[in-house]
C-alpha cells in the first residue's frame, strides 16, 4: 500500500485483506503518513496477517525517537 491511498484507504484495504489469504501487509513511511500509527492502526484491523514497515525516515526523527 503506498502513498497513493489516503489513511482512510489504507484501513479499508486493511480490513479487506485480512479476510483473504495474504500473508503479510506492508506499510512505507510517506507524506502525511507517519508509519508506526498506520502500524498500530493496521493492527486492529487484522487478525491473522503480519504487518511490516517498508520504508522508515530516520531523518524527521529525533536520537530519543
Amino acid at each position: 500500500m503506498g502513498s497513493l491511498l489516503s489513511v482512510n484507504d489504507v484501513m479499508t484495504c486493511s480490513e479487506i485483506l485480512s479476510k483473504t489469504n495474504v500473508d503479510t501487509i506492508w506499510i512505507p513511511e510517506t507524506w502525511g503518513m507517519e508509519n508506526f500509527s498506520m502500524l498500530s492502526a493496521i493492527s486492529s484491523k487484522t487478525s491473522t496477517q503480519k504487518i511490516g514497515s517498508s520504508i522508515i525516515n530516520i531523518y524527521s526523527r529525533s536520537p530519543s525517537t
